[in-house]
């Protein structure tokens, strides 16, 4: 139901059902953490960045995937430089920065040039 609600763009019936279907703790594990950044992702689409938070953390501490976890860095990073939590901001884009996805890496290092932050060098990736 949440999806359908998502893709017809009714983001708060949406959150409704993904609330429900966590409060009755019905999230398989294998699917945990494509719920919480799904939830996450409904929560920024809405403008609800404090509640979008939680969701993308835990979809980070779940998420087995790499590339998907540079992903939701970047998300967080987002969320925590709209709320003025700019050192959290910047942690994850440091990590980011030395990760091994080269893209994101990059996004990552022209953020924290922005920001007057000296790029990180991966080593690993050279």
């Amino acid at each position: 139901g949440a999806i359908c609600f998502n893709k017809l763009n009714k983001k708060e019936r949406a959150l409704s059902c993904l609330n429900e279907i966590e409060r009755l703790k019905c999230v398989k594990k294998q699917s945990s953490a494509n719920f919480f950044l799904e939830k996450g992702e409904i929560y920024l689409k809405t403008g609800h960045i404090m509640e979008a938070i939680p969701s993308l953390l835990e979809a980070l501490k779940l998420e087995r995937d790499e590339s998907i976890k540079s992903v939701i860095r970047y998300k967080l990073a987002r969320c925590y430089e709209s709320v003025k939590r700019e050192d959290k901001a910047i942690s994850l884009l440091k990590e980011l920065s030395m990760g091994s996805d080269p893209f994101w890496a990059m996004v990552a290092n022209e953020k924290l040039k922005e920001k007057g932050i000296k790029p990180q060098l991966n080593e690993k990736r050279k």
